[in-house]
């Protein structure tokens, strides 16, 4: 059985992987966001750039799910209500399923991070 504390350190441990998978790809740091999900308006998303280096994924609300059971249109509005607070369109959604990870992302999103990969 799953109680509601190992459920959250789970997610904690899933937020601090995408982190450290964000900073061994851009080279900035990443870290968690302090009291992830709990301090909405004050910091946006579950993961946060702690530096200044510029990476092609800034100012993107990021977000990380690691639930058993898969809602991904629910996550994807969550994240979407949550961009919208942020004053962005560009956002990340990363989550678990069955030990694999996954990015959902709008495709406009996408397609300007391909774009901008290219000119680099």
């Amino acid at each position: 059985m799953i109680t509601k504390q190992s459920a959250r350190n789970k997610g904690k441990s899933w937020e601090r992987e995408i982190a450290e998978l964000l900073t061994s790809i851009t080279g900035a740091k990443w870290r968690r966001t302090p009291c992830s999900g709990a301090i909405r308006h004050y910091f946006d998303g579950d993961i946060m750039k702690t530096d200044k280096k510029p990476t092609i994924i800034d100012d993107c609300l990021i977000e990380c799910k690691n639930h058993k059971t898969l809602k991904i249109p629910d996550w994807i509005k969550r994240t979407e209500e949550e961009a919208k607070d942020a004053n962005t369109n560009k956002w990340l959604l990363f989550f678990k399923h069955k030990g694999k990870g996954f990015v959902a992302m709008p495709i406009d999103y996408f397609s300007k991070l391909l774009k901008s990969k290219e000119n680099v």
